[in-house]
């Protein structure tokens, strides 16, 4: 798999902005990953860049 390394906390962040009922989903169910050191791997194929 070709993919992106995102830091978790700052993924849920950005997602917070767009979605904020899915980010909080995030914060409550898996609060371990979002400390700063987690990171969430997005595939390259399900990426798009906005600019």
């Amino acid at each position: 798999m070709t993919g992106y390394l995102v830091n978790a906390k700052t993924a849920v962040d950005c997602l917070n902005e767009a979605h904020p009922e899915a980010a909080a989903w995030w914060r409550e169910h898996t609060p371990r990953f979002l400390n700063g050191k987690r990171f969430f791997v997005f595939d390259a194929d399900a990426c798009e860049l906005e600019l």
